[in-house]
């Protein structure tokens, strides 16, 4: 693999990834958490915003400290695109809203929409979380078991998109001439079903979003190297970038074509002994086909993790694999 693509690539890979954050469906739904998606109002096409031609600009935002960071990164591309869009006018980016000494929370952007002539809270979230069913329902979580999309959806519902309502933030946003705030919200990402079967089988949706929502597949390890074996002797694959999570592009710059063999020997270490979970995308066969499946390949004790954060008993525990499916 390439470590140092060039700024071309860079650039266009970003621009590529702003063209998803766009397109993609919220994860979650954003109007059951009391907001607004973006996807409602009516999208300029990027051609007619000819945002290449701000490449510089663009460079510049991304070279932002932290913006190595995916969040960062996000945020920094949200940022280029509201700057560079003629409907949209940044009043506040990252405001703080602070009660003696203590932080309550943050507002992501403040825009002025100029078709509407409201002022907007935009909060941005980029997540991939991988589904499990439990006994309630299904629980989806974070790669590395840090996080879930039913504590970020209810932290978004009850804190971060309410915070135009405390009267401290209240007064911050009436120093910005504000008295009326609408609020969207944008929860974009990855969700991915399990590949076992009898998990998968499981998992059941509360959530519209979650339902309908293209997903990938995740496997631990071993089931992994069960399923690699029997695949195509000539399919290739890419170990993804995080900037390549979010648009799946597969520029060589970023990640390189390599076999199976190759795959196990490059991932085996970060997974069995760093215990990183790690996403996996197939090249596919020809310039004419386009589709890439894409999946999480976590440790072998991931889900046994998973339940005991909940307080539950695995499913499926430590069980040979599965056929493929």
């Amino acid at each position: 693999m390439n470590s140092f693509p060039s700024e071309k690539n860079n650039l266009q890979l970003a621009l590529t990834n702003l063209d998803w954050l766009l397109t993609q469906q919220d994860i979650a739904d954003v109007e059951s958490l009391g907001a607004i998606s973006h996807q409602q109002y009516k999208q300029e096409d990027l051609q007619t915003l000819q945002l290449d031609r701000h490449k510089d600009a663009l460079a510049s935002a991304l070279a932002a400290p932290g913006s190595h960071f995916l969040g960062n990164y996000v945020e920094r591309l949200w940022q280029f695109y509201l700057q560079h869009n003629p409907r949209y006018r940044i009043i506040k980016q990252g405001l703080q809203i602070h009660d003696k000494g203590r932080t309550l929370g943050e507002f992501d952007f403040i825009v002025h929409d100029k078709t509407s002539n409201c002022y907007v809270h935009q909060e941005i979230a980029i997540k991939f979380y991988l589904g499990l069913p439990c006994r309630a329902n299904t629980l989806w979580f974070g790669p590395q078991n840090i996080d879930r999309l039913d504590k970020k959806t209810s932290h978004l519902r009850d804190h971060q998109l309410t915070l135009n309502q405390n009267p401290v933030a209240a007064k911050a946003l009436e120093k910005l001439g504000i008295t009326k705030l609408n609020t969207e919200c944008m929860i974009k990402g990855r969700l991915f079903l399990p590949h076992d079967t009898k998990l998968r089988n499981a998992i059941t949706y509360t959530d519209k979003n979650t339902k309908s929502l293209v997903k990938g597949s995740w496997f631990k390890y071993d089931e992994f190297q069960q399923w690699i074996s029997q695949q195509a002797p000539e399919q290739n694959y890419h170990i993804l970038q995080k900037k390549q999570w979010l648009s799946l592009d597969l520029n060589q710059q970023f990640s390189s074509s390599i076999d199976a063999k190759t795959l196990i020997e490059r991932i085996q270490d970060d997974i069995l002994i760093d215990t990183r979970s790690v996403m996996i995308a197939t090249e596919p066969a020809s310039n004419q086909d386009t589709r890439k499946e894409h999946f999480f390949v976590v440790p072998n004790n991931w889900d046994e993790n998973a339940y005991h954060s909940v307080g539950e008993t695995p499913l499926n525990p430590r069980q040979p694999c599965s056929p493929p499916v």
